[in-house]
Formats: structure tokens, C-alpha cells, sequence
């Protein structure tokens, strides 16, 4: 929790790192991603996490501080040396929104494949309204206070909620640290409650309204692309002190089975990404120990008595008066072994302690690498629902009407669209679903399923490209693909010697460069490029692979001379409609693959 103002200290640059895009093109949906839990392809998740090392995956457990307004050199270390996948925007900036864009834009420019294996950064912030406002100028509302929030109908809170939400993923925010489901007990107590009612950080005196107003402006900010994280478990409403600013802080009213609980159990049962541990002791629960640290709390009560999928995140462990009696190591490592997913530090400096803390233990212990792992692996799943995995999918005819709205909201980011095959067939959807990828805000591509033995390689391109397989540069549109499968009704190489097949690729790729300047993608499986092209390296320097490799982790085998993959197929079918892809690389990555010419 970070204390209120008086005691603290562009968007195409966005979108070419593909966060703010999705979720304020004009023709994106008008509803992104409601609050219930979104279907997961495990496979990309998954696929990401047997990538990373464990030092990586320890990185993604940590969220550091930057000033709201720049990017602190600190910071860029932690990302890129200590691998942290998270940050938060501190202190306040009036900067407006373009202005906190840029600076998101520029922590995502920090992510590399040697950082976070790739992964994007969840950015964070709070944004509650009231004093506890971090960001504000051009673009951005005047919130007012969640006590104030709480009269207003709840169809009108959430719909202001996605408002103040759709400002904060144009700034390039995706995960804001509201809002606060502490009950505070009457308006004659909170005087006494500095924490919370001291700034009328709550939503109202009773578990029923608290629960009712503080989840519908978490569902308006999943609304507008955002995740919420409720906070501070098991509540802070009751407390004489505040634990940023003292030590020893304890609720001793709060029970197992207190009605005051209610307001987080209504969050969590609509689908509440993320919720905040407080670091109070909670003497009639667990008195030896603050609850961010309690396994009673963290696995007993949040995962246990409430449920909770999502990722547990700490109040913050760097600065906080309450728990500086314990190492900056022994913090981080303490809330993993209770429980918890990821430590927030808004001091960036004591995170190589913490780090380096929860690498060596994770070394050494295996029952705390699991945890670790577990953990890692919740974390990636959460980006992958908001979008922040590149996974994409592929349709034809087949599929028909496509729900592109859906695909979009369950993780969805790109497309192939089926154009054409052979010399004579033309995929009757392909207009609709081609466009549909497109106006709800994919980055789409075409692609053409292989005849050689129909006509010559160019006369096909010539097809192809003809009947909606063109590029232009515009970032939006993935380059030409030629899909080369077994033969549906004849020989697997379509009487093709290996010799003569990669002359007829050769043919098709040469005609689309020259049309397009952009050689096209190949798609294909291992075991047929290996029997059909005697596992050619003719493509390996020009044209990018598409491999399809099914029940593995990621594609088992490569191409000669390629050394990786672009795309890759896992399955045919899942949650989206058609094949389900994976992009090999991040968001900037994925732009400069739709704009640069070869």
C-alpha cells in the first residue's frame, strides 16, 4: 500500500509493443475480457515456463518500483540482471497519459529474451482515486475517493471503473492495485484507522456494500483490459496504525470465519485476478506471524477457505516500517514459503538481496522450488490472460463464423486465416475472417495450402496473392505463409523427389518476395519437411518456420540450419477456433515481423 500524496515523494510507441493497442484500437471490442476466469491454453504458458531458467522464473515472482514518470536505472538492472518480469509506477506524476505511455513503453523495452525469456512486464500502479491517485494530467480522470465510489449505482461504478481502466491501458498499465475490500467499521471510527478510513480508501461500513461496489470496479477495470488486485487480505479496516509506517501493527478482532471477509470471497467468486496480502498480525488467526507471512492465511484461508486461483501478491516488502526487523531476503523467501506468488518492493534496491535470497534457496530445497515453480507458472497463466503471451490461431473454411470477440478475450493476439489451396480453391470465409482478425484487433495473416502437383510454385503464388494473400508493412499483417502438408489424397510428397519439391518452394517463395518483398513463412512439420525436402537449409537464411509439433513443450525437432522456430502449432484445436499457435518472441518482435520489409 503506498501511503497518500502528502507523504510521498506515446501511445504508438506503445503499440508497437502490442499492451496498449489491443485495448484502445477504435475498432476493438466494447467489452474486453470480463472479470470470470478466462480459458487458458496451458500449452503457451506452459511452453514459456520450460523455456525460462529457474532464474528466470524466480524473476517473474518480483514487482519493483519506478518513478511514476521515469524509468530509474535501478530498475533497468533489476530487469535485466535479476530478470524481474514486474513493475510498479511510484510516487505521483501529472504528466498525463502520453507521457506515462512512453514510459511504460520504455520498461517494456527492457525485456530481451536474456531477461525475461521474452515475457512482457506486468505494469502496475495505484489508482484507487482520492489521495491514493499515482497518476493523473492529460487523459487521465480526477477519481474521486472509493467512500464516495460506494454511493454511486453499481452499474455506474463499473461503467467509470472501465473509464478510468481504459486510461490506464493507454498509459500502458495493465494491472492496477485496486481497489481496497477493507471494511471499516463505522464513520466515527475512521479517524482512527489510518490505513484506510483516515482517506476514505474504503467503499463503505459493511461487508455487503464493500463487497458489492469494490467488485464491480474491478470488473469495469477488466472491462478495459486491466487486472484489478483486491487488497489487503484479510483486511485493514480495524487497525490503529498503518503498517508503511509502523512496526507491530495488529487486528485483534479478526477471525477465520469473520463476516468482514465476505467483501474479498464476492471478488474472488467473480474471477478477481490478483489479491494483496496485508503485512497487520492477525492475533486471533495467527498470532506468531504478520499475514503476508502466515502459510494459515495465505494457503489456509486465501487458497483454502476462499479458493483463490490467482496470483497472491504482497504488500509491499521493501520499505515498509512493519517488517524491517526481517532481512530484505528472509521477507521475499518468507511470503513464497507461506503461500504467496509475487513480492512487491517499491524500493528497487533490495530486490538482488531478495533474489538472490529466493534463487539460493530454490537451489537448494526442492520442496521450495516447487513452490517457486508453482508459482512462476500461475504467474505466466495470469499473463496469458491478459494478453500478455503472444498466442494466436489459425482458421479456414471449417471454422466459419468465427467469435472473434471471444478469441480475443480468452488471449488471443494474432491470426492466420486460410486463403486459398492449390490453383482453383478459394476459401469462402476468408473476407470475413481475415477482416474480422483484424477490426478486433489481431495482427492476422494469410496462408496458402500446397498443390505441387497442380501447377508450378509461382503460378501458385500468383494465386495466392491474387486472392487475398498480399503484404504491406503496416505492422498488423504476419508475412505470406505457404502451408505444405501431406498430400489429402495422394502421395505424402505429391510425387515429388526431395529435389524437385524444394525447386517448387524455392518457385513460390521467390514469386511472393518479388511481389511483396516479403518471403514468406513455411509451415510445416518436421517429419514432413525431413522426408519431402531431405531436411533441406535452402529456406533457413529468408524465410521464417511455422512448424507444427503436437504433445511436446515446445516444437521437438528443427529444420537444418535454422536454429529455432517463429510459429508454432500445439494443437489443432482448443480454446480458440482452428489450430492453436505461439509466437517464438514478444510483442516488438511480432511488430517488426508485420512492418520490415526482407
Amino acid at each position: 500500500m503506498l501511503l497518500p500524496v502528502r507523504f510521498l515523494p506515446p501511445l504508438a510507441a506503445l503499440a508497437s509493443i502490442g499492451l496498449a493497442a489491443p485495448f484502445t484500437s477504435p475498432s476493438a471490442p466494447a467489452t474486453v475480457a470480463a472479470l470470470s476466469p478466462a480459458a487458458v491454453n496451458s500449452g503457451s504458458a506452459g511452453a514459456v515456463f520450460n523455456s525460462m531458467t529457474e532464474a528466470q522464473r524466480v524473476g517473474q515472482l518480483f514487482m519493483i518500483g519506478t518513478p511514476a514518470g521515469s524509468v530509474s536505472s535501478q530498475a533497468v538492472t533489476d530487469i535485466q540482471t535479476y530478470h524481474a518480469g514486474n513493475v510498479i509506477l511510484t510516487g505521483r506524476s501529472s504528466a498525463g497519459v502520453a507521457a506515462t505511455a512512453s514510459v511504460s513503453a520504455s520498461l517494456q523495452g527492457k525485456v530481451t529474451l536474456a531477461a525475461t525469456a521474452g515475457v512482457p512486464l506486468f505494469v502496475s500502479t495505484d489508482q484507487e482515486g482520492g489521495q491514493v491517485q499515482v497518476l493523473s494530467g492529460t487523459g487521465f480522470s480526477s477519481i474521486p475517493t472509493a467512500l464516495v465510489q460506494g454511493g454511486y449505482a453499481t452499474t455506474t461504478l463499473r461503467a467509470d471503473a472501465k473509464t478510468w481502466g481504459a486510461q490506464l491501458a493507454a498509459a500502458g498499465v495493465n494491472v492496477d492495485l485496486a481497489p481496497v475490500l477493507d471494511t471499516v467499521p463505522s464513520a466515527a471510527f475512521a479517524p482512527k484507522n489510518p490505513p484506510i478510513g483516515y482517506y476514505d480508501r474504503e467503499f463503505g461500513y459493511d461487508p455487503t456494500t464493500v463487497g458489492t461496489k469494490g467488485t464491480a470496479f474491478a470488473q469495469g477495470l477488466a472491462d478495459a483490459g486491466v487486472d484489478a488486485s483486491i487488497k489487503h487480505f484479510p483486511g485493514l479496516g480495524r487497525v490503529t496504525a498503518n503498517t508503511d509506517t509502523s512496526s507491530g501493527v495488529t487486528d485483534s478482532q479478526t477471525t477465520r470465519t469473520d463476516s468482514y471477509l465476505t467483501p474479498y470471497a464476492t471478488a474472488v467468486n467473480a474471477g478477481a485476478p490478483f489479491l494483496m496480502m496485508s503485512s497487520a498480525y492477525y492475533s486471533a488467526i495467527d498470532a506468531a506471524n504478520p499475514a503476508v507471512f502466515s502459510s494459515t492465511v495465505v494457503t489456509g484461508m486465501v487458497r483454502g477457505d476462499l479458493g483463490f486461483p490467482g496470483v497472491i501478491i504482497s504488500d509491499d516488502l521493501g520499505n515498509a516500517t512493519q517488517v524491517q526487523s526481517w532481512t530484505p531476503g528472509d521477507r521475499a523467501v518468507k511470503f513464497l514459503q507461506a503461500g504467496g506468488d509475487m513480492v512487491l518492493t517499491v524500493d528497487p534496491s533490495v530486490l538482488p538481496a531478495m533474489y538472490n535470497a529466493v534463487l539460493a534457496k530454490a537451489n537448494s530445497d526442492s520442496a521450495f522450488r516447487s513452490k517457486v515453480d508453482a508459482s512462476a507458472m500461475r504467474v505466466l497463466t495470469s499473463k496469458q490472460k491478459r494478453g500478455l503471451l503472444l498466442q494466436g490461431m489459425d482458421v479456414s473454411s471449417v471454422q466459419g463464423t468465427v467469435d472473434w470477440t471471444g478469441a480475443f478475450n480468452h488471449g488471443a493476439r494474432f491470426a492466420y486465416v486460410k486463403a486459398t489451396e492449390g490453383s482453383t480453391y478459394v476459401n469462402p470465409s476468408f473476407g470475413s475472417q481475415y477482416n474480422g482478425a483484424y477490426n478486433i484487433g489481431m495482427t492476422r495473416g494469410a496462408y496458402h495450402f500446397a498443390h505441387p502437383d497442380a501447377s508450378t510454385g509461382a503460378a501458385q503464388a500468383d494465386y495466392f496473392l491474387s486472392h487475398g494473400g498480399g503484404w504491406s508493412g503496416d505492422g498488423r499483417t504476419m508475412p505470406p505463409t505457404l502451408d505444405l502438408q501431406p498430400n489429402p489424397g495422394g502421395a505424402t510428397c505429391y510425387g515429388l523427389t526431395p529435389a524437385a519439391m524444394v525447386s517448387w518452394i524455392s518457385s513460390f517463395s521467390a514469386q511472393v518476395y518479388a511481389k511483396t518483398t516479403k518471403y514468406p513463412m513455411l509451415l510445416t512439420s518436421y517429419d514432413w519437411w525431413n522426408t519431402c525436402t531431405g531436411n533441406s537449409s535452402a529456406f533457413a537464411a529468408t524465410n521464417p518456420f511455422w512448424l507444427s509439433s503436437y504433445g511436446t513443450a515446445t516444437p521437438s525437432s528443427i529444420p537444418a540450419g535454422t536454429g529455432t522456430w517463429t510459429l508454432w502449432q500445439s494443437a489443432t484445436s482448443g480454446t480458440f477456433p482452428g489450430g492453436q499457435d505461439n509466437f517464438n518472441g514478444n510483442y516488438s518482435q511480432l511488430a517488426a515481423l508485420a512492418t520490415n520489409h526482407d
